[in-house]
């Protein structure tokens, strides 16, 4: 687990004190240019600034950085190398990988597609020019997943055979644009206020499971039986590895859902938020949680809550798959707060 609740603290601070100390330097330059009439005062001006000179270099420093409030990254496992979710920092954007669970037995250089997405992305985000735009981009790390194919021949049989792609969703805010871009299933807040629009056809699935783990409670079985085996997910496992036709397809109407995979993803699925200029946070997070907060104090007591009543995620929070006994939650889950 990596997880980091305030430590950049100060550098916000130095942020709020950017125009005290823009003032300081206009003085401390009035000051030398009267060099010949302070006298002894200047003295004391001067003697202090070494230190001041590298106060002002750091807050222009900080500038230029994110400035991160707070973030955590957790597998549902417990184990570091097992998550597929990635948190992305640069100077010039935030962004949230979350690998699509493998549905299949398919692996990249020895990783689950999931995973061997994330670190695709990942890589490829840190090139992204500053100006480029939301298609643009979605163009470009879509291209990076593609190359991997092209260079183990795979495009055609991947064209025919979904299921088995390098696939992950991003959510992704930049500064230059000042826009959260979504490709996928995660989701955000603006200032307090909650945007996480389900894919329909999940909804669907999660919905399906939870009727059909109900039926298997009244004939019998117990909560700790279904954990064991989630003969709920083993009955929508059709549907799950068949829905991967929604992919990246608008004429799959409201079943349409965009994810990376190496294949084209129509401009219409890219969603696009402008952040407003009087915006004070911003919060990305994976679908790994069930409900997203203004802290991460609060999204993960929420999340405990949910796993704690409802381990098998089929009645208080309804989701395709429920927490494995010994894993930690039902999914790897990311969240990252920052000043935008």
């Amino acid at each position: 687990m990596e997880v980091d609740t305030g430590e950049h603290r100060y550098l916000l601070l130095a942020v709020q004190f950017r125009d005290n100390l823009r003032t300081f330097w206009e003085k401390v330059t009035s000051f030398k240019n009267r060099r010949q009439d302070q006298g002894p005062k200047l003295g004391q001006v001067v003697g202090k600034w070494p230190k001041l000179a590298y106060i002002l270099f750091f807050s222009g420093f900080i500038l230029r950085l994110m400035h991160i409030i707070e973030k955590l990254i957790q597998s549902k496992t417990g184990h570091t190398l097992d998550c597929e979710d990635e948190i992305v920092i640069t100077n010039d954007l935030v962004a949230i990988i979350d690998g699509a669970t493998s549905k299949t037995n398919r692996r990249y250089e020895g990783l689950p597609p999931g995973k061997m997405a994330a670190q695709l992305l990942a890589g490829a985000l840190t090139r992204l020019p500053i100006d480029v735009g939301a298609h643009a981009a979605v163009m470009y790390l879509t291209g990076q997943i593609a190359a991997q194919y092209q260079a183990h021949g795979l495009v055609e049989h991947l064209r025919q055979h979904p299921v088995e792609r390098i696939c992950g969703s991003l959510i992704l805010y930049h500064r230059h644009h000042r826009q959260i871009w979504r490709v996928g299933d995660s989701f955000h807040l603006i200032n307090g206020q909650a945007f996480r629009p389900r894919d329909r056809a999940e909804v669907v699935n999660a919905n399906a499971r939870a009727m059909y783990l109900e039926l298997m409670l009244l004939e019998g079985q117990t909560i700790d039986q279904l954990r064991q085996q989630d003969v709920g997910r083993a009955f929508i496992m059709p549907l799950l590895t068949r829905m991967a036709a929604f992919h990246n397809n608008a004429a799959a109407g409201e079943y349409a859902s965009a994810v990376l995979d190496g294949f084209p993803v129509p401009p219409s699925l890219i969603q696009v938020v402008p952040v407003p200029a009087d915006c004070q946070e911003v919060v990305l997070a994976s679908d790994g949680y069930p409900m997203l907060f203004p802290s991460l104090a609060a999204t993960e007591a929420h999340l405990q809550a949910v796993l704690h009543d409802d381990p098998l995620c089929f009645r208080r929070f309804k989701a395709t798959k429920g927490m494995q006994p010994g894993h930690l939650s039902f999914d790897d889950r990311a969240y990252v707060r920052f000043v935008p």
